[in-house]
């Protein structure tokens, strides 16, 4: 008896069906990694989603579940050939390269930019 008192106190009072609305259950919590973040932008720059969802043997939707998820194979990117391989490699060492961070940018900035000074020092030299 104390399981039905339970069970009415839980539910809610409508005045019409037309109000409910089932929930839908999510099926996949979205779990966002900043890997999975690289990987979904290679995917968005190499081409379409569908074609790339194709290549892999999956349809769009379970590409997108298993990326969120995790369980987006190697094998399956594997699948996209060499110039997913080559943009994801980009995009990997961009993100978490060592000049990922602003003072490794400005420090190679820093070695470039004296790099061209001494190139132009030469040329007015051969000039002069």
């Amino acid at each position: 008896m104390p399981l039905s008192v339970n069970l009415i106190t839980q539910s809610q009072e409508v005045p019409a069906l037309d109000q409910v609305r089932p929930r839908m259950a999510k099926a996949v919590t979205p779990s966002h990694t900043e890997l999975r973040r690289v990987i979904a932008i290679a995917l968005e720059r190499v081409g379409p989603l569908k074609a790339a969802a194709a290549e892999m043997g999956i349809d769009r939707a379970q590409m997108y579940r298993q990326l969120q998820n995790g369980h987006l194979t190697i094998a399956r990117l594997e699948a996209l050939g060499p110039e997913f391989g080559a943009e994801l490699g980009r995009i990997l060492l961009e993100t978490f390269g060592p000049l990922s961070t602003p003072k490794a940018r400005a420090r190679q900035d820093i070695t470039e930019i004296r790099r061209l000074l001494n190139e132009l020092d030469q040329v007015v030299e051969l000039i002069a």
